[in-house]
């Protein structure tokens, strides 16, 4: 089974967020801006804060790395 992961780009004038992209398992969209949803919680970002939206998938048994790349556990 393989798990998408989302990152969100932020633009460079966004404050008072912690780290740009925000990396998330689920995605909504509505009107006004979208939901992230994390491992802790979900953020809401209005689209005028949204640089990019990346979609990474990651196969059943792969670990996804800091970079965004995708490493199977056999090539370990």
């Amino acid at each position: 089974m393989r798990e998408d992961t989302y990152y969100v780009h932020l633009k460079s004038d966004v404050e008072n967020v912690a780290e740009s992209p925000l990396e998330g398992s689920k995605l909504d969209f509505y009107d006004t801006g979208l939901w992230v949803h994390r491992e802790d919680g979900r953020d809401f970002l209005p689209y005028e804060q949204v640089l990019m939206v990346q979609e990474r998938s990651n196969p059943a048994g792969g670990e996804r790395t800091a970079g965004g790349d995708t490493t199977d556990e056999s090539e370990r």
